[in-house]
């Protein structure tokens, strides 16, 4: 696999490359530096570039400070989930966590830096796999049902950070970290979109009514990880390619599809 490459994220714009210390992207989305992120990825500031932040994915991070960053970042985001990011201090997370404050300061700077790379780096990793999707050949159906699957997939594998996200989307926009999040959310529905433009190019669906089937496929993804998230509801490998099915066919009978003017207005 080749990493000479440019691509986008919905953290901003990557440009990935080798350097001596591992792996290494340059990001421009934050503007504030953040000094340390979970599981071996630190991000440190370029000097030259004040609105960058190269994060560099080091080999020779130790096996068990990485699961301790691990650790902190499960039980914070179980504590941010259940009592909300407000409610939640440093004291509690690094109580529960069984660590110190300082260890937490060591890998994630701050509480907000915390709660930054349990957002951004699952999420960008999501955006990646969404524009992956869209850029492998293949039938408009087949991507949008894979689109649909890996936002299913991102609550599967981490409920405890999906509900954070949530939270955070759902609640008061009165911090940076709801900010943030909004944006990303919104590169995600970029990525929604063009998955459904490509039904308009191959046919499938009118091209008049994109905004409407976007809009109709954002809301089952949340609806359905909201049922997963806190109703216990199952969110099966197949059921991504149920709901493209319904949405296409349609829940009518043949006979009653047929809507006069004034019900169609």
């Amino acid at each position: 696999m080749s990493y000479d490459k440019s691509w986008r994220a919905a953290v901003g714009s990557r440009i990935c490359r080798q350097t001596p210390w591992g792996l290494a992207w340059t990001c421009t989305f934050f503007v504030r530096e953040l000094r340390y992120l979970p599981f071996g990825i630190r991000a440190v500031a370029n000097p030259s570039r004040p609105r960058q932040v190269i994060f560099v994915a080091s080999p020779t991070e130790h096996v068990e400070a990485s699961e301790i960053a691990a650790r902190i970042a499960r039980v914070a985001a179980r504590l941010f989930a259940t009592d909300g990011y407000d409610a939640t201090s440093v004291r509690t997370i690094v109580d529960a966590a069984g660590v110190t404050k300082p260890t937490l300061y060591y890998y994630f700077q701050s509480k907000e830096g915390l709660a930054q790379a349990l957002l951004m780096v699952p999420i960008g990793r999501l955006a990646e796999a969404l524009r992956e999707i869209l850029r492998t050949p293949g039938a408009a159906i087949e991507k949008l049902i894979a689109v649909i699957d890996e936002h299913f997939r991102l609550c599967r594998d981490d409920p405890d950070r999906a509900r954070f996200a949530y939270a955070l989307f759902f609640g008061p926009r009165s911090s940076h970290l709801s900010a943030e999040l909004a944006e990303l959310g919104q590169s995600l529905a970029e990525l929604v979109q063009q998955a459904i433009e490509r039904l308009a190019e191959e046919g499938v669906i009118a091209r008049e009514r994109v905004a409407e089937c976007t809009a109709a496929v954002r809301g089952l993804i949340a609806i359905y990880t909201m049922d997963y998230l806190y109703r216990g509801q199952e969110l099966d490998t197949h059921l991504a390619g149920r709901l493209v099915a319904d949405l296409l066919a349609g829940f009518a009978r043949h006979e009653a599809r047929s809507l006069t003017p004034a019900q169609r207005n």
